[in-house]
């Protein structure tokens, strides 16, 4: 079993207002439930090689949801 890496992506990864142009607002859904959040699309190559230097899984969360990322 691999160690887990969990994020809570809201505040730094998941600001509440746009803090910067590279932010881009995404709608997702989270076991039926319909959320938009705003991601720098620089983050997501940057968590994926920190979860393999790692050889771990990732996992992106808000207030008490987890999102596992597959690993490619």
């Amino acid at each position: 079993m691999r160690p887990l890496i969990l994020l809570d992506v809201d505040g730094v990864l998941n600001p509440s207002r746009r803090s910067s142009p590279r932010f881009r607002r995404y709608d997702v859904v989270l076991d039926g439930e319909p959320y938009k959040v705003l991601l720098d699309p620089r983050d997501g190559s940057r968590l994926r090689n920190l979860a393999a230097a790692a050889d771990a899984e990732l996992a992106l969360g808000r207030a008490r949801e987890w999102l596992m990322i597959p690993r490619r």
